[in-house]
This record gives structure tokens, C-alpha cells and sequence, in this order.
């Protein structure tokens, strides 16, 4: 740590740095390698410098990365920023005025900061910061979305060699948002595309998805559909072992058995009363709500008492992909007058505390959902 930062305060590139100490131990390598460099940074600026370089020093780790130092293969997934978008955005700036690069991913407001970071920091244990841009002239720039350029906060074509998964959704819809979140919590490079449902019948799509259905994934020339689907084949590609998706045969045949029984139980009896609430089935008669409504309070009591086997979450004590394919659905009910029960409120509750970005994720269906009740 002490040479990494030295050769960082001297302006010593670290791909020189990096070719001076390769006889080093495989350990001593991978301990460079690891997520707590920033804080290391971070600390070590704090006792030995008064007046901290212009770039922020507790952005080490994008730093390494964007001189070449470190491979970005070394950073575990919770360490990378978001893909916010896979391209960059123009921006006319103005000379002097002080810009806020995002280099999480995660804000809201990009490619600039809202704040995000300080919740994904204690949330993942990261150690995002802005970057601070001025220019010295008015001028158009291509700020970066993807957040993989080696010259922040400009784009540099990265966003051109990064291997993001396209997503496709209706805004509005939960089962969408069950993928989005999850991608979005796990920091699965992800870019997430807004579609209509007339889009989704077009004939450019049905090459694709020949059934017109959405979450829809395109990964380089591979498609699928169906959010359980799509969740175990994020889980396969990025290695995503418990909670989310066990290697452990037992135990990843729990989670597998609770996304089927959510597909096939769970679900129907849900949206059999909610759907006609929310305008995507017509209206159905009262015994017809009442028996869905029974069938699903049923299910509701049978999932908190026995399935989840006296866990917090299907996954242990922290959710699995089972745990957001069945979270997600359940502000449907929002749409009626139906209530959950205390134990279904509490997991709901538990699960709404465990994710980061679950909120931000739905925040469309509640918008849409809200209008239908106003």
C-alpha cells in the first residue's frame, strides 16, 4: 500500500509501477488487487497530507484501473461501478463552473451525482466519491455513462468493448423489474431498455423473442425470455453462488423449487385478483376476486410458516433470486384493497431493507398504479 500510494502522489504510472514489483508473491498480487485499496488511500491520505492532490484520492482503485495497473477482471463484482447507460451523453459546460462526475453509475441525475454513492457505499463497502470536473472553456463534451473510460470523467470509447447485457422491459411492469433489481443489487453489468408493448410485437423483436414477452435478453447474439430464466442465466455467467443462486445441489434445489412455485402457484393466484385492478385483465366479478384472494392468503400463510423453513429469506439471511421473483410482486396488491398478512408484511419488509436499488426499480409501477387509484 505505501508504494501504490507514493507512486500515486508522485504521478508514477502504475503500469511502470506494476512491471517494477511483478516478482512479488502471488498473494502480495492478489491482496493489490482487492477492494480495500481505497480505504487504504483514503486513511493514509488523511495522516500524511495536508493539501490532497487535485484527483480524488479515494478513487484509488478507478484510478489503477483507468492507468492500466490493475486488471478490472481482479475487482469482484461488487466493486465495479453500475453501467448506468453503454453510452455517453453531450453536454454543453460552461468555463469555471464545477461539475460532479458520477462514478458509481448509480445516480439518478446522470452522468452527474445525486448523492447515490454514499448509499451504495455502505451498502457494498465501496468507497465511491464524485470527480470533479472544471473545463477551461465553454464547450460541447461527451461525458461517460458506462463508466469504464480511462480518461474521466470524458468518454474514450470504452463503453464500445464493455460485454453488457441488454435488457428489455414495459417500465411498469414487476415481473421486469424483479431482473432489473436483482442485476442492479448483484452489480451486473446491465443496460436496461424501455420498450412499448407495440414494440415488443414488432418484427424486429419476434426474430428475437418469438414470443413478444417481456423481460427480454440479449447477450452478443444469445436471446432469452422469462424473468426466471433470465435470473439463473445471470447467475451462471457472473458466478453468482448463495445467497443468490447456491452451488450447493440442496440448497439451490430450494431455490429452484420456490421460482417454480412462484411461477405456478404464487403468481396466478395474485394477479388473478390484481391484474384487473391494474387494467391488464377486464374486470371480473366479486366471487371471482374473492376466490383469488382466498387462494393467495392460503399460499401467503403456507410460504411464512412452512416454506421458508424460519428463515428471513429463502436464501438464508439474505435473499435469493427466488426471494426477488417473489418480493417484487407483491406491491401488486397496492392496486386493491386487499392487505397482507402481518408475516407476509414482515418478510416484504425485510426483503425492501435488504435491497438497494428496489425502490429506484419500481418506482414506475407504483407512478402507474398510483394514477389508476387517483
Amino acid at each position: 500500500p505505501v508504494i501504490i500510494f507514493s507512486a500515486y502522489v508522485k504521478g508514477i504510472p502504475t503500469r511502470s509501477l506494476f512491471a517494477a514489483v511483478s516478482n512479488m508473491s502471488e498473494e502480495a498480487k492478489r491482496y493489490l488487487s482487492q477492494n480495500d485499496i481505497p480505504q487504504i488511500v483514503e486513511n493514509m491520505t488523511a495522516m500524511l497530507i495536508k493539501d490532497a492532490p487535485s484527483k480524488p484520492v479515494n478513487a484509488m482503485a478507478q484510478f489503477l484501473m483507468t492507468q492500466g495497473g490493475v486488471d478490472t477482471d481482479a475487482y469482484d463484482l461488487k466493486t465495479r461501478a453500475v453501467v448506468a447507460k453503454a453510452v455517453p451523453v453531450p453536454v454543453d459546460v460552461e468555463a469555471g463552473k464545477k461539475y460532479y462526475w458520477c462514478t458509481c453509475g448509480a445516480s439518478k441525475t446522470q452522468p452527474f451525482c445525486d448523492g447515490t454513492h454514499v448509499r451504495l457505499n455502505k451498502s457494498r463497502g465501496t468507497n465511491f466519491t464524485p470527480f470533479l470536473f472544471e473545463p477551461k472553456e465553454n464547450k460541447q463534451v461527451y461525458f461517460c455513462q458506462c463508466k469504464a473510460t480511462k480518461n474521466p470523467p470524458m468518454c474514450d470509447g470504452s463503453h464500445g468493448k464493455l460485454e453488457v447485457i441488454k435488457v428489455s422491459i414495459f417500465p411498469i411492469s414487476l415481473n421486469c423489474s424483479v431482473v432489473v433489481c436483482m442485476a442492479r443489487d448483484a452489480n451486473i453489468p446491465i443496460e436496461v431498455i424501455s420498450i412499448t408493448p407495440e414494440e415488443s410485437k414488432s418484427e424486429e423483436f419476434l426474430k428475437k423473442f418469438p414470443m413478444g414477452q417481456v423481460p427480454a435478453l440479449s447477450d452478443g447474439d444469445f436471446h432469452t425470455f422469462e424473468s426466471s430464466s433470465i435470473l439463473r442465466y445471470l447467475c451462471h455467467k457472473f458466478k453468482l453462488g448463495a445467497p443468490w443462486y447456491p452451488s450447493d445441489p440442496q440448497e439451490r434445489a430450494r431455490v429452484d423449487r420456490m421460482l417454480d412455485w412462484r411461477q405456478t402457484a404464487f403468481y396466478p393466484a395474485l394477479s388473478g385478483f390484481c391484474y384487473p385492478a391494474m387494467k391488464i385483465r377486464p374486470a371480473a366479478d366479486e366471487a371471482t376476486l374473492a376466490s383469488f384472494k382466498e387462494k393467495f392468503t392460503k399460499l401467503c400463510a403456507l410460504f411464512t410458516g412452512k416454506l421458508l423453513e424460519g428463515k428471513p429469506f429463502i436464501g438464508g439471511e439474505k435473499p435469493s433470486i427466488a426471494d426477488y421473483s417473489i418480493a417484487i410482486s407483491l406491491p401488486m396488491v397496492t392496486a386493491t384493497d386487499y392487505t397482507l398478512s402481518p408475516e407476509m408484511q414482515a418478510y416484504f419488509d425485510r426483503f425492501k431493507a435488504a435491497s438497494l436499488f428496489f425502490e429506484d426499480t419500481i418506482a414506475p409501477a407504483k407512478a402507474y398504479i398510483a394514477s389508476l387509484k387517483s
